[in-house]
């Protein structure tokens, strides 16, 4: 993580998949999920759209499995992101609704994902010529970003 954290996406993407390699030898399904996530992330900050979506599915799959809300919602982020920087609007909503229902509807939230989905779901409501509509998204993010400070 640490040369993800200095932005090195390269050497991130190299460990990350290392570490992959190990958890996946010794069966170990959710660790091999978290580095196919923290994969499309890094690719998709360096700039491999392409490469963060593969990533980004596999993470998603495993998430589906380990019942992971954090992990299942980022990795759809991920692919939201990397859906978007290719125009596939269709594809990127799809993945939105599916990381906003998992956010939203568990006890035990990690409210800056929350803030980060529904963030990208103003954005692109604004995007789409919907900028009205977002009032109400703005405000709420603005108290729950005061709150967290």
């Amino acid at each position: 993580m640490a040369y993800s954290h200095l932005g090195n996406y390269p050497e991130a993407i190299n460990q990350y998949r290392q570490a992959r390699e190990i958890f996946k030898e010794e069966k170990m399904v959710t660790e091999v999920g978290q580095c196919d996530l923290h994969i499309a992330e890094a690719n998709f900050e360096s700039g491999n759209t392409i490469e963060a979506i593969a990533a980004g599915k596999k993470a998603v799959d495993v998430a589906w499995f380990t019942y992971g809300d954090d992990m299942h919602a980022r990795s759809h982020i991920v692919l939201i992101k990397a859906y978007l920087a290719l125009g596939e609007l269709e594809v990127a909503v799809r993945h939105l609704v599916d990381a906003q229902a998992l956010v939203n509807f568990t006890t035990d939230k990690d409210w800056e994902l929350v803030v980060e989905v529904e963030q990208l779901r103003a954005d692109h409501m604004k995007a789409g010529g919907l900028e009205a509509d977002t009032t109400e998204i703005d405000r709420r993010l603005a108290t729950i970003r005061e709150i967290l400070g």
